[in-house]
């Protein structure tokens, strides 16, 4: 098993949104030393998946956010689970290959701060189109384990602020890796349960 954030580099965390000029109220603090527990203590991935959005349009105050995967069977990148205003509307929309911010930091593995998408030329208008929802303002952050890319999570239009900071990049960068860890925990613990129950039905044969 993977193993999830020390709670020194969460202390760490809590600390450069402490020095944030913008910094919420302690809840908000919070969030990353709380998420990080419940990731690591179920291994039901949808609704781990559901955590991860909620808890990263939290972490950065932004007003929606989604996970995006790389699908293999269909050779595109699909939104998984979206949250937030028009969410329902994109669920597994794909996403064609080279469009959009979230292809580019999929295939780069770099991270985008946007906070002018109309100014953008990475910026795909098809999934506002899809939704009705106007995304003013991108942060995304590349989905990754041990070198392996599984996708990006976005958060959309900050909150009462005037756009994404790297505070929120730092701090979703952290979120994000552990939450890619938290997701490949569970594939392992998921693949171990099925060759378990494949070798007891071979010996009960």
């Amino acid at each position: 098993e993977l193993k999830l954030l020390p709670e020194t580099r969460v202390l760490e965390a809590l600390a450069i949104q402490q020095s944030s000029a913008s910094a919420g109220p302690r809840g908000r603090l919070e969030i990353l030393n709380s998420v990080i527990t419940r990731l690591n203590s179920s291994y039901n991935l949808i609704d781990m998946l559901n955590q991860i959005l909620v808890a990263a349009a939290e972490l950065v105050e932004a007003e929606s956010a989604s996970l995006t995967v790389y699908d293999h069977a269909r050779d595109t990148l699909v939104i998984l689970m979206p949250v937030g205003p028009g969410a329902e509307a994109v669920r597994e929309q794909e996403i064609p290959r080279g469009k959009g911010i979230v292809s580019w930091v999929y295939r780069t593995g770099k991270p985008v701060i946007c906070n002018d998408t109309a100014r953008d030329q990475r910026f795909y208008p098809a999934i506002d189109a899809a939704s009705g929802y106007r995304s003013r303002q991108i942060l995304c952050v590349p989905l990754t384990v041990k070198n392996k890319k599984l996708g990006a999570i976005e958060v959309i239009n900050k909150i009462a602020a005037p756009g994404f900071t790297p505070t929120d990049l730092a701090l979703l960068q952290m979120f994000s890796a552990q939450a890619a860890i938290a997701i490949e925990n569970t594939r392992l613990a998921l693949a171990l349960a099925q060759a378990e129950e494949d070798l007891a039905l071979r010996a009960s044969e």
